[in-house]
């Protein structure tokens, strides 16, 4: 994997289900709680998985970990469908109304911005 200059491998995708020097990374905490964690990397994936019912009107998850960061692109890919900021904002909006649980992870400019979107979304 190509990391960018000055940037810590350590936060990409890949070191939440294992760790480089083989000791203590996300999963393993999330194991210890008897949790499963699903990663997931773009937003369809993750409106998709929020909106499943696994039964009527009860969604299977009940916390939603929102993480930004490097190496993954600020904002969609142009030929993504636009409006897809919008849509999970709403729905992690609407998951957090229902009594989900919510953490916000975002690593310095310009990746806080979507946070920002998210936390003006919940509070005004």
């Amino acid at each position: 994997m190509e990391w960018f200059d000055g940037e810590n491998e350590r936060l990409s995708d890949i070191y939440i289900k294992k760790s480089k020097d083989n000791k203590e990374f996300i999963q393993t905490s999330i194991d210890y709680t008897g949790i499963k964690c699903e990663v997931v990397k773009n937003y369809k994936e993750a409106i998709d998985k929020l909106i499943k019912s696994y039964k009527k009107d009860y969604c299977e998850y009940y916390a939603c970990i929102i993480m930004r960061g490097r190496p993954y692109d600020e904002l969609p890919n142009r030929d993504d469908d636009l409006y897809l900021l919008g849509q999970i904002i709403k729905v992690v909006n609407q998951f957090w109304e229902n009594g989900g649980g919510i953490a916000l992870f975002a690593d310095n400019t310009p990746f806080n911005y979507q946070t920002n979107l998210y936390i003006y979304r919940f509070f005004f």
